[in-house]
């Protein structure tokens, strides 16, 4: 190999580093939203880091010997017990942590990338976050606001088309998110934003058990963590299933 041929294959082997974020078992912590739901698909994750916030029933989770901790209040869907721990772990975070909902019969497949080799690696130019559905949509895709809008009313389709700048303070062409909730955030995204900021949204959604920001939120979470992936009107960059088209 010609030195300048080497040089570039350095280069771009240190630029595929610097884009690329891989976390070991040891590093991941599995933080879940849990309500009604058995849990007895997430059994693995008693190998793992891991704190169940349950607001439901708690004699179906003993099977799989979680480390569960009770949450009294069933507010703000998952995104307030997401912000929640956020806010109380704000100074001590681990590297990499994956929210999950209770209820994954959705997520099965896509799961078995962050299992099979007890690691995760973002994909490049996920920035530091990344949502484990490994489909996705736009977030402001005229069909789910009109069901939304006949469920909630007028605000949370003003929501829904101007959230983004008006509560995250981003401006965003083509918002896009893969639903249900689940993804991965580093510490270092996390940290982008102020401990205030997510006080800020949680104060948002902890007074009512079912609030449309919380349909918000899970359409805008990369947007949260001031990510950079569904930027580009193009390419969608925000999935830890690197291949997937978004429509």
């Amino acid at each position: 190999m010609c030195s300048s041929t080497l040089r570039l294959f350095l280069f771009l082997a240190a630029s595929a580093v610097a884009i690329c974020q891989t976390f070991n078992k040891s590093e991941v912590l599995f933080v879940v939203s849990r309500f009604r739901e058995s849990l007895e698909s997430l059994c693995i994750l008693k190998d793992y880091n891991h704190v169940v916030y349950n607001r439901g029933e708690a004699s179906t989770l003993k099977q799989c010997g979680f480390h569960v901790k009770e949450r009294t209040e069933n507010v703000g869907r998952e995104s307030y017990v997401y912000l929640s721990h956020i806010i109380d772990h704000y100074d001590h975070l681990p590297p990499a942590i994956v929210f999950l909902q209770g209820d994954v019969k959705e997520l099965r497949k896509d799961l078995a990338v962050l299992f099979d080799t007890g690691q995760v690696t973002l994909p490049p130019k996920s920035d530091g976050f990344a949502f484990l559905y490994s489909k996705c949509t736009s977030s402001r895709k005229a069909s789910h606001i009109a069901e939304l809008t006949k469920r909630y009313g007028p605000a949370v389709k003003d929501l829904l088309l101007n959230g983004h700048e008006k509560l995250l303070d981003v401006s965003i062409a083509n918002p896009r998110y893969s639903g249900f909730g689940y993804f991965i955030v580093t510490r270092d995204a996390i940290l982008r934003r102020p401990k205030s900021f997510y006080l800020k949204l949680a104060r948002l959604i902890g007074d009512r058990n079912d609030p449309f920001e919380g349909h918000f939120f899970e359409r805008a979470w990369a947007e949260v963590f001031l990510s950079q992936c569904a930027m580009d009107k193009a390419r969608y960059y925000c999935s830890l299933i690197p291949k997937i088209v978004c429509k």
